[in-house]
Parts: structure tokens; C-alpha cells; sequence
């Protein structure tokens, strides 16, 4: 995946707000399928009350109501269109999933809920809260859902090793981590 990092004058860019592009706003009402917005500021919970282990392959985020899938590297590097087919087609014994789920269930984040899992406070990879329940969290760019509009050959990803929200060319390599519900 080449990642194009997005103007900023911070460490770290949380959230488009943050960016002062005015005309990028409006892509937020284009994610589907909705979701909460991303942080801001960090969210203050441990990781312990925040993740759920539900014990089938998954973990339940108690802030935004989405579920992961626990393994964050099930399928390794793969370009977008693939990541969207994949993601959709996760079923039940595939990935250590024992929770039932059928083909369509599980699908690509978009750009705000991939981006909700960041935990701002910490610069070292990943950029996830201490102590979460996650396996196989890969040090790379993982693929959303969201187009961007300026260029669409590409896509929204966050890059896991700092946090950065960023874009890639679709035809190149990204990570997936399905997630369900939140709808």
C-alpha cells in the first residue's frame, strides 16, 4: 500500500477536524455503513473494561458496540477489492471463529471505526491500548471501507504503528480486520 500522509502539524492526526481541510468534511457522511465518530481526544478506559475476550474468535469494543475479529491478521496482505470479498465471506470456522457467524455478517470497517481502536496516547506500534485482547496485529496500513473521493483509486486506511489516517492506491497491499455489527 502507498500511504500518502495527510498535511498535519502534529505527531499525530486524529481526526479530519484536526486537519483544517473544510472540503473533507463531507466524507464522513459518505462511510457505510454508519458509525460513530472517531475520537478526538483519547478515550480514558483500560483496555480490560473496554475489550471483551468473548471466547469464539472475537472481542466486543464496549465504546463503539462494533465486534472484531481477534485475530487482526487473518488473511495478511491483500489489495482492496480483495479485502472487501474476504471480509464479507469470514464465517464461522475460518480465522478461529466459533461464534456462528454466516458469509455477509462480517465486513471492512470504515475509516471511523478502524480509527476508533487508535489509542492517541501511545507512539510505539500498535497504537492500540496496553493490554489489549487482539492477536496477530500486523505493523502496517489496514484497509477501510471508505473511499477517497478525491482520488477514487484509493482508500482510507490507518496505519497501525502510529495512528496516522492515511490513504492508499487500491491495487496495492493493506491488512483487513473485519469487524460486525454497529449498525
Amino acid at each position: 500500500m502507498t500511504h500518502h500522509r495527510l498535511p498535519c502539524s502534529t505527531p499525530h492526526c486524529p481526526s479530519l477536524s484536526a486537519l483544517g481541510l473544510g472540503f473533507l468534511a463531507g466524507l464522513i457522511a459518505l462511510d457505510v455503513p454508519a458509525a460513530p465518530p472517531a475520537p478526538v481526544a483519547p478515550i480514558i478506559t483500560s483496555a480490560a473494561t473496554r475489550f471483551t475476550d468473548n471466547g469464539n474468535g472475537t472481542v466486543t469494543d464496549s465504546i463503539t458496540g462494533l465486534i472484531w475479529l481477534k485475530n487482526a491478521n487473518c488473511f495478511n496482505l491483500q489489495v482492496w477489492n480483495a479485502a472487501l470479498s474476504l471480509a464479507n465471506g469470514l464465517a464461522n470456522g475460518t480465522c478461529g471463529l466459533t461464534d456462528g457467524s454466516t458469509a455477509g455478517q462480517w465486513r471492512l470497517p470504515n475509516r471511523n471505526e478502524l480509527q476508533s481502536l487508535i489509542d492517541y496516547t501511545r507512539s510505539s506500534p500498535p497504537a492500540l491500548p496496553i493490554d489489549h485482547p487482539f492477536t496477530s496485529v500486523a505493523s502496517g496500513g489496514y484497509w477501510s471501507s471508505t473511499t477517497y473521493l478525491p482520488n477514487p483509486s484509493t482508500a482510507w486506511a490507518v496505519n497501525l504503528p502510529d495512528g496516522y489516517v492515511t490513504f492508499g492506491n487500491k491495487s496495492g497491499p493493506g491488512y483487513l480486520w473485519p469487524v460486525r455489527g454497529g449498525l
